[in-house]
């Protein structure tokens, strides 16, 4: 398949990169790439095959860009993750995690819980300790993509970006 893009993963010569998100369904939840840039919107309960789908576009991301910068939308009030859900991506995130940062926006104090769990676990079994997961209130979305690029830099350069794990404020 053609990308317009070249082994160094930037534009060929003469063709223009794509400038518009790429929207992909998984299950009841959104899922749009832009760049390193993932974010997923999610509605509902993240079911195992649901986890697959979004590590195998992450995995994507990886290997196209050398880095992910995450958005997880985990506002809707019906959001959870079983536990293989969890075991999932804890397990998929060990080796990876010095490449990614991700942003939590919106979701109750119960979510917010459960995904910094994930991100423990994933410091846990992670052989670089560096988790880079920052949550954000529903009303900072713009926040949350402004430190996502600020992320870009030091992830691009092996640096883990700071704060490693932190609430928003």
């Amino acid at each position: 398949m053609l990308t317009g893009l070249s082994r160094t993963n930037q534009p060929a010569p003469g063709v223009a990169p794509p400038v518009m998100p790429i929207p992909a369904a998984i299950a009841p939840h959104q899922l749009r790439t832009q760049g390193p840039l993932c974010e997923l919107t999610m509605h509902g309960k993240l079911e195992l095959q649901h986890a697959h789908a979004f590590t195998d576009t992450l995995t994507g991301q990886l290997t196209q860009h050398g880095i992910a910068l995450v958005l997880l939308d985990i506002d809707d009030g019906k959001t959870g993750a079983t536990v293989e859900t969890r075991r999932h991506l804890a397990k998929w995130a060990e080796g990876r995690a010095q490449h990614l940062a991700t942003a939590l926006v919106g979701g109750g104090l119960l979510i917010r819980t459960m995904m910094q769990m994930v991100g423990s676990a994933v410091r846990l079994l992670s052989p670089s300790k560096s988790v880079t997961i920052k949550q954000f209130e529903s009303s900072q979305r713009t926040e949350a993509l402004a430190w996502l690029r600020s992320c870009e830099p030091k992830l691009r350069a092996g640096l883990p970006p700071e704060p490693k794990s932190s609430a928003s404020d």
